[in-house]
């Protein structure tokens, strides 16, 4: 990483899933012109703990040949700026590439503040000689007057079609 790539060699294994973070990676390769994607599954913690986490579960970036296709918003702004409720927004599921249902914020019960307890669960982490395959559910909207537990799939398939489904 120091030389950025000019040195050493690329890692053998390409596709990573980090449970314990709930980051979900595949790619194609090492080189510049190879093709990563990666979801999100972030567990959500209530209280203090959760000042690092976004709602952002279900997030997926994906990066073809060198060029960002679906990218994260990043946050940029904190707590003692002038421009906070921007801040709000950033790390809201509004400013990620993951559904926001019937404005209402995952992991939020109404009228406890700071509740978030998200939870993921990993469905299918898979590749063959056809698709790469991330697949995951969180119960980030299940505090609403009619429950929904998201489920995402993102596939790719050969010649970097992508898909994801949602449900």
């Amino acid at each position: 990483m120091a030389t950025a790539g000019k040195e050493g060699t690329p890692p053998a294994q390409r596709n990573y899933k980090y449970v314990p973070a709930g980051i979900y990676v595949m790619r194609t390769g090492w080189g510049a012109d190879d093709t990563y994607f990666h979801v999100h599954g972030i567990q959500l913690e209530r209280g203090e703990v959760s000042s690092h986490s976004h709602n952002d579960t279900g997030h997926v970036e994906i990066h073809i040949g060198g060029e960002d296709i679906l990218t994260d918003s990043g946050r940029y702004i904190y707590n003692s700026s002038c421009w906070k409720d921007w801040r709000h927004y950033f790390l809201s599921a509004k400013a990620h590439n993951t559904l926001y249902v019937d404005d209402h914020e995952m992991g939020v019960v109404p009228g406890v503040t700071r509740t978030r307890g998200v939870r993921t669960y990993l469905h299918a982490f898979e590749e063959t000689e056809q698709y790469q395959l991330i697949d995951i559910s969180h119960n980030g909207y299940d505090f609403m007057e009619d429950p929904i537990f998201h489920r995402r799939r993102v596939i790719r398939l050969t010649d970097n079609v992508f898909v994801i489904e949602d449900r």
